[in-house]
């Protein structure tokens, strides 16, 4: 696996991304409209020319495309900073995509120095913009909350902003937080279909019968369902007592503790956990 994978701007690439956006977003991401205000879109223009981190909330995997459109109501171009195994999807072919459009690789959970330094070299040049996402990977799925801030991304700010002043000592570096909040287009009926359809195939596959219970005691199950195999397969005996949050922490915990114990990582010690 090549351990980085540096940026590029294909420019007949972001001219034809540019003109089927629309189109392209709907398609892979089942996206129809990006809405920014008004007095939004005029703010984002002023900073056209200025040094910029970009820093959203990462829910799920279709942030990055709404950045692009950022990007493009600025009138500006994007770098983003992406995790290295996105690079691999399709074969690599989401990887040379995303490369042409200016993303580069990072390794999470590790100091990464060709990233690192490729980030600062971006924002110490004129008008460099840079994406960052601080929640890490997008896992959560959680669109009203933050999870916790990944470490080192308001050192990485530091470092490019001392980069910046000691050749121009005049120059900020701006910050732009930005938070997308998704909504589910369609009636009352449509929507509640496609949660029942979606129900339907996962209880099929865990052989749930649903019997007369609603949609959230439904969830509630497949919940349960999938819980109590986590802590069969790590050999977790069930504390119900203690409650769900609880009990979930525990198997994170042990996932953990096996990962830490198969690959012998040094200063690793399980004794602080607070599920023990």
């Amino acid at each position: 696996m090549e351990p980085f994978i540096p940026p590029g701007f294909n420019l007949p690439l972001l001219w034809t991304l540019d003109l089927s956006f629309p189109i392209l977003a709907k398609l892979i991401q089942n996206l129809e409209e990006i809405e920014i205000s008004k007095e939004d879109r005029n703010y984002l223009r002023t900073l056209r020319n200025y040094r910029l981190i970009y820093a959203s909330n990462h829910p799920t995997t279709t942030e990055p495309i709404v950045a692009y459109y950022v990007a493009n109501v600025m009138g500006s171009r994007f770098n983003y900073m992406a995790s290295r195994q996105v690079f691999d999807w399709g074969n690599g072919l989401v990887g040379k995509l995303i490369q042409n459009v200016g993303a580069f690789s990072v390794l999470p959970g590790t100091s990464d120095r060709e990233a690192i330094k490729t980030a600062r070299k971006i924002l110490s040049s004129p008008s460099g913009k840079l994406v960052l996402f601080p929640e890490g990977e997008p896992t959560s799925g959680e669109n009203d909350h933050l999870m916790p801030f990944q470490p080192g991304i308001a050192q990485l700010a530091f470092w490019s902003y001392e980069d910046i002043i000691k050749t121009e000592p005049e120059e900020d570096l701006y910050i732009l937080p930005a938070f997308v909040k998704y909504i589910i287009k369609g009636t009352d009926a449509q929507i509640k279909g496609e949660l029942h359809q979606s129900l339907q195939r996962i209880e099929k596959k865990l052989g749930i019968d649903p019997k007369n219970k609603n949609l959230l005691r439904r969830f509630l199950t497949i919940g349960r369902i999938l819980l109590e195999e986590a802590e069969r397969i790590y050999n977790i005996k069930p504390e119900k007592e203690k409650g769900w949050d609880y009990r979930i922490g525990r198997v994170r915990h042990q996932i953990l503790d096996n990962i830490a114990n198969k690959f012998h990582i040094k200063g690793y010690n399980n004794k602080f956990s607070c599920y023990r």
